[in-house]
């Protein structure tokens, strides 16, 4: 191998057999390979890393390989990104000589360690969230990198949130993940009515309010209606969805009884179950009897009354009607006091109650009879002693009934 050292003149003296001998000489020239060094100032690289890879000397030309990982295998400056770890070589040619140097460099690409956040999960609102991550001893950040002291979250907002878990290795190389927190609302039940008070064949629509409707994880709604009383009957089935059922976000309820109801909204999720309710009435049209009148004998005057229940719906109208009575021939009063008739004869009285649901009219026939004619008379004068009879002149189909002195009957 030539070095610089065995530079300059060479002689060479032959002698042949006879002793005679030549001499002659040659000049060795040895050129100066260029200087070449490859040089990178990081050469402990985290998987994922680029570095950068530096040619220093006196070539004109540099060359890199092998090409894996570079952006480039020629020039004095590349990009290194290896997958692995490698050992490039660098070639520097003079351009001049044709002389050339080898330099080498090795990249050693360390794993990036595996982290794991955990599974996506849930708290509550204002709540307390210990978060964990492997390997131990990494950092919690939120989505605005700030940190997370003691790895402890606590959000008071409902919304859905994106956590990161950095750790890094003792080749301080690092790696991250990342979760999800639902983050709920502790619920509050709301729910509005279109109307209170309705009459029966009406539906009532309910529209749900409760602050949990835009929550990241759906809540359990139910719907319930308790009968509660009535004016007109005891039967607690007079209620049905209209729309949606028990466990639906809205519903509407029709009415087909009359009587107070209190519909109730029931939510629940994991941090709380709560309910709230509300009163409705019902109304229908008012139920009336005309009470019965007792036996009318040549008594013209009579004091009607009638047994009235209003079916959840105020009383706002009222009309006696007294066909044939000399005064009055109509009331607008609930009792109407005396009612006079001119004699004997069959009559009828109507009584028609109206409130915001409907009118209901009663109508009662009743006799006012006349007095029956009767003469009463005996055979006496009569001797102590004598039989007594008594006679009494009466239309037929009539009773008779006799009292007199003494205990007679």
């Amino acid at each position: 191998n030539a070095g610089l050292g065995q530079a300059g003149l060479y002689i060479v003296t032959v002698t042949d057999a006879n002793s005679c001998s030549s001499t002659d000489t040659t000049e060795v020239v040895v050129l100066a390979n260029p200087i070449v060094q490859a040089f990178s100032a990081d050469t402990l690289l985290c998987f994922g890393d680029p570095t950068i890879l530096i040619a220093l000397g006196t070539a004109d030309i540099y060359t890199w390989l092998p090409a894996d990982g570079l952006n480039t295998t020629m020039g004095d400056t590349v990009l290194a990104n290896p997958i692995d770890s490698i050992t490039y070589v660098l070639t520097g040619i003079d351009n001049t000589t044709g002389c050339q140097s080898t330099d080498t460099i090795l990249i050693q690409v360390f794993d990036l360690p595996l982290v794991e956040a955990g599974p996506d999960t849930f708290v509550c609102a204002g709540a307390d969230l210990q978060l964990g991550g492997s390997p131990p001893g990494g950092t919690w950040t939120d989505a605005a990198g700030m940190v997370i002291p003691n790895s402890i979250y606590n959000q008071p907002i409902p919304g859905t949130y994106t956590l990161y878990y950095d750790y890094s290795d003792g080749n301080e190389c690092s790696n991250v993940d990342s979760l999800e927190v639902c983050v709920l609302s502790n619920p509050i039940a709301d729910f509005s009515l279109d109307m209170t008070t309705v009459c029966t064949g009406t539906t009532i629509a309910a529209t749900n309010l409760s602050n949990v409707l835009g929550d990241c994880q759906a809540a359990e709604f139910h719907w319930s209606v308790q009968f509660e009383a009535a004016d007109c009957h005891q039967d607690s089935t007079g209620w049905f969805f209209a729309s949606g059922g028990p466990n639906s976000v809205d519903a509407s309820f029709g009415f087909t009884l009359s009587g107070v109801y209190t519909i109730t909204l029931t939510v629940h999720n994991v941090c709380d179950t709560v309910a709230t309710s509300q009163v409705v009435e019902v109304g229908a049209a008012p139920e009336v009897v005309i009470d019965p009148l007792p036996l009318l004998c040549a008594d013209f005057e009579v004091q009607p009354t009638a047994d009235i229940l209003a079916c959840n719906s105020p009383i706002d109208s009222i009309l006696w009607t007294f066909s044939g009575a000399v005064s009055p021939t109509t009331s607008t009063q609930l009792v109407p006091g005396t009612v006079v008739y001119p004699g004997p004869g069959v009559f009828i009285m109507t009584l028609t109650i109206g409130n915001a649901c409907g009118v209901t009219t009663d109508s009662y026939t009743f006799e006012i009879f006349d007095l029956p004619e009767v003469t009463a008379s005996n055979n006496g004068p009569l001797c102590e002693g004598e039989d007594l009879q008594l006679t009494a002149g009466a239309p037929t189909g009539v009773s008779y009934q006799w009292s007199g002195p003494n205990g007679f009957v």
